[in-house]
């Protein structure tokens, strides 16, 4: 009789392990809210000028020599457990994206363009690296 209490108390913490285990696994594996940088347009431009910068913001952000200088800046191959620099870019151009927005302030809601990454939880704060080297590199093209 013994013996099947302690099998059954070892069976009872196995499959509570690994029901923690479960648990932290699907809860790392979240999508999480994408992150953001938010930049302000002019109230006064048309929908037209808005969505040509739009565009021109895709064209530019998604240039692959763009993304693999950022994904080499950043070191997102080896935070990603990716292979290689070129394919840590091909993903951060499949998280990226363009669109325009509003953002709240006290003056009420103003259009905004965000340019954001989508991610997992466990990855949020490489995406947060990323975009502030994403930042960087929008600095770089207003300057030229």
């Amino acid at each position: 009789m013994q013996r099947w209490i302690i099998a059954a108390g070892v069976l009872l913490v196995i499959l509570l392990g690994g029901g923690a285990f479960a648990y932290h696994t699907y809860k790392i594996n979240l999508p999480v809210h994408p992150v953001l940088l938010q930049f302000p347009v002019p109230v006064e431009s048309t929908s037209k000028e808005r969505s040509d910068k739009i565009d021109w913001l895709k064209r530019v952000l998604l240039e692959p020599s763009l993304l693999t200088k950022v994904s080499k800046n950043a070191g997102l191959a080896k935070k990603l457990q990716l292979a290689t620099d070129d394919a840590a870019a091909n993903d951060l151009g499949k998280r990226l994206f363009v669109e325009l927005g509003e953002a709240d302030t006290p003056q009420g809601k103003l259009p905004v363009i965000r340019i954001g990454l989508h991610c997992k939880v466990k990855e949020y704060n490489t995406m947060v690296d990323i975009s502030s080297h994403l930042s960087k590199a929008l600095e770089s093209l207003d300057s030229k």
